[in-house]
């Protein structure tokens, strides 16, 4: 049995949102939807780890996921 976590800021919300609106207000205008979320992809993988008081907790990486069935390229 896995568990799962997600790690939340209560001010600025998950590391995911926070690196989503960064690409968005960065490539959102240049590149379609699949680049832009494979960046927040890259983004979170590497330069996301958990800290917590709980030394078991501490060091946790984070990787988001997407799946698409788009059929063509979708810019904003």
């Amino acid at each position: 049995f896995t568990e799962h976590y997600a790690w939340r800021n209560e001010r600025y919300g998950s590391i995911f949102i926070q690196t989503l609106c960064s690409v968005l207000n960065k490539y959102g205008h240049t590149l379609d939807l699949h680049k832009l979320l494979t960046r927040v992809n890259g983004m979170v993988a590497y330069n996301f780890e958990s800290w917590s008081k709980s030394e078991n907790m501490n060091h946790k990486k984070k990787i988001p996921t997407f799946t698409s069935r788009l059929t063509r390229d979708l810019y904003f």
